[in-house]
């Protein structure tokens, strides 16, 4: 049975015609406003994840975390170049390379003796909100780390650290500093973690960025050996495991 072809009805009734054109407009307005609504949503999440995953190298982006998977082949390099005692560190301390990526990779001087290299000097802040400088730790050996609760690989070395601050606290000054500002990190989120996995070293907080700065943060973490002269012993950009930290520390004692 083949179908036939109605004209369409126009209503007789002027009333009915105005309804019927009003119920039109409304489901074009409910679908132009579904339409932006659905814009923003795919807008709003494509913002949030270049946000997450976009990498850089400049002040003022955000950080770009080592990765995890790297860290077995990091510490190997770090066990090869500490037996290595001729090298000398990189003389633009925390500087790091870029890949096609755009991921920092690791330092090719990683923990190694130097003569050379002088601790730039940084202002930051403790728990208390006082400023405290590195120059004012000249005469004991120093560890200094950046770090975020936010960043996986600083959260694979915390214990490690910990351990060696119950170990070294009464002869090594340890200043593990926080990267305040960078992707959200802020004193409340990073005193948060701290106070979960009971860590007690000491933290400080890089709440204008000068110390980012004056190492050239473009990765973390970073830790720095630091003898009692206030020279950089070793350097590393990564996370380091037990071992490496124990070899760092030995060769500022």
């Amino acid at each position: 049975m083949t179908g036939e072809l109605k004209p369409t009805q126009t209503p007789s009734d002027p009333k009915e015609a105005e309804v019927a054109a009003e119920k039109k407009d409304n489901r074009t307005h409910r679908k132009l406003l579904f339409g932006l609504i659905g814009f923003f949503v795919i807008l709003i999440g494509a913002g949030a994840a270049y946000a997450w995953l976009a990498p850089a190298s400049v002040e003022g982006s955000n950080l770009v975390a080592s990765p995890a998977n790297a860290t077995d082949e990091r510490n190997a390099r770090i066990e090869s170049s500490i037996e290595d005692q001729g090298k000398n560190t990189d003389p633009h301390p925390g500087e790091s390379t870029q890949n096609d990526a755009g991921s920092a990779s690791a330092s090719t001087n990683e923990p190694t003796n130097s003569s050379a290299d002088t601790a730039p000097d940084i202002t930051v802040f403790n728990t208390s909100g006082d400023e405290v400088t590195l120059s004012s730790q000249k005469g004991k050996p120093v560890v200094l780390n950046f770090w975020a609760s936010w960043c996986g690989p600083c959260q694979s070395e915390m214990p490690d650290f910990e351990e060696a601050y119950k170990t070294y606290g009464d002869d090594v000054v340890f200043m593990m500093v926080n990267m305040t500002g960078m992707n959200g990190e802020t004193v409340e989120s990073a005193s948060r973690f701290l106070a979960q996995n009971h860590y007690t070293f000491p933290v400080y907080f890089d709440e204008d960025r000068s110390a980012y700065r004056a190492y050239r943060v473009n990765s973390i973490p970073q830790t720095y050996f630091i003898g009692a002269d206030g020279v950089i012993e070793a350097q590393a950009v990564g996370a380091l495991n037990a071992a490496n930290v124990e070899k760092g520390i030995q060769m500022i004692l």
